[in-house]
């Protein structure tokens, strides 16, 4: 963020800033999936399904990054610059299980997970509406029980 040399503002406010902004990308997000979601049909609709799953899917382990990043941010310097390291190198090859496995303070049902996978990876049986609505409704949990912005 560009600040004025004179009067600059406190470091907390830009992150606040980013944050918000963060967090009404996820917001867009969800909303752009729901009004998707409806008019599909399971079945006549699978490819469509399984792409949304799959977007569900990438943007679900990009908050849960965010989530990890966001809460180390006030502890102590190196131990921060150790996990925010870790997952920007790995950024990529970090699985939905790593994820929890490294998020205690939050409760990621372990359905959630299984069907993000089931909508992610083709297992020879079509998605099902049901299942995107039960992911994105765990989504929207995540995002609201654990950023208060």
């Amino acid at each position: 963020m560009i600040q004025e040399k004179n009067n600059p503002l406190d470091e907390s406010f830009s992150k606040v800033i980013m944050d918000m902004i963060l967090i009404n990308d996820f917001k867009k997000l969800y909303n752009i999936w729901l009004l998707e979601l409806d008019p599909l049909e399971d079945y006549i609709n699978s490819r469509q399904l399984k792409n949304l799953g799959s977007e569900i899917r990438l943007e679900s382990e990009r908050l849960l990054k965010y989530y990890i990043l966001y809460k180390h941010y006030e502890m102590d310097y190196n131990e921060f610059e150790k996990i925010s390291s870790e997952i920007l190198s790995k950024y990529s090859y970090l699985t939905l299980g790593d994820l929890k496995k490294k998020i205690s303070t939050i409760d990621i049902p372990n359905d959630f997970i299984v069907i993000l996978n089931k909508l992610a990876h083709d297992n020879g049986k079509p998605p099902l509406k049901k299942d995107l609505k039960f992911a994105l409704k765990n989504f929207i949990n995540l995002l609201e029980e654990n950023f208060q912005i």
